[in-house]
């Protein structure tokens, strides 16, 4: 079990990398027309913007207690309207916008801890850690090919899914979900720790 300190920290950079998540897939929203995520304000840093009560603040909080290996959980979804984009290609790369920020977020932590983690105080290189495991988490759980994940919009749109498939696999997605992190945990556990071992040279 985590102590306290590193709990509240642990939930801290979920919720400031799943707002960014969603920030995302805004911007690149609006990049390809569509104004939604702006008119709501939802293009802001802002974590109380974003936040899911179960999915940003209990959930994590009760993996971080649990002494879970792998904190994750999400924000709400930016709204996005793709009658609005000016290009056939946006869904799936709005889709993708999220995941990236969060590798990107993993990369640049990593990046510090491979080149300079010898030099760095303990407690900025918990924090880089806990940045780079948490991103990469995210990027991993959001790319599960499951309603309403990155995962699946990206498959919907390259396999013109029909929506009443993607109806009927929304009303069941939580149960789906779960299934796939049960059935599937070492597999997941497996990209984790490639990805984490890759970034930084030294965790896994």
């Amino acid at each position: 079990m985590q102590d306290p300190i590193s709990s509240l920290l642990s939930v801290a950079i979920l919720i400031f990398s799943a707002a960014l998540h969603e920030v995302s897939h805004g911007l690149v929203a609006l990049y390809y027309g569509d104004h939604t995520a702006e008119r709501m304000g939802r293009l802001s840093l802002n974590p109380l913007r974003h936040m899911d009560p179960i999915g940003s603040v209990v959930l994590p909080i009760v993996l971080s207690l649990a002494g879970s290996p792998f904190i994750f959980g999400w924000a709400k979804p930016v709204p996005v309207n793709p009658h609005n984009f000016t290009h056939k290609y946006a869904s799936a790369v709005v889709a993708l916008a999220g995941p990236l920020s969060n590798i990107v977020l993993a990369g640049i932590a990593g990046t510090i801890i491979r080149f300079y983690g010898n030099t760095l105080q303990t407690g900025f290189l918990t924090f880089l850690t806990m940045v780079t495991v948490i991103n990469c988490v995210l990027a991993v759980f959001n790319m599960i090919p499951i309603p309403p994940l990155d995962g699946y919009h990206i498959l919907e749109y390259l396999f013109r899914i029909p929506t009443r498939v993607s109806v009927f696999f929304m009303q069941y997605s939580f149960v789906f979900i779960l299934l796939a992190v049960v059935l599937f945990q070492r597999f997941f556990d497996g990209i984790l720790f490639t990805m984490i071992k890759l970034l930084t040279g030294a965790l896994g």
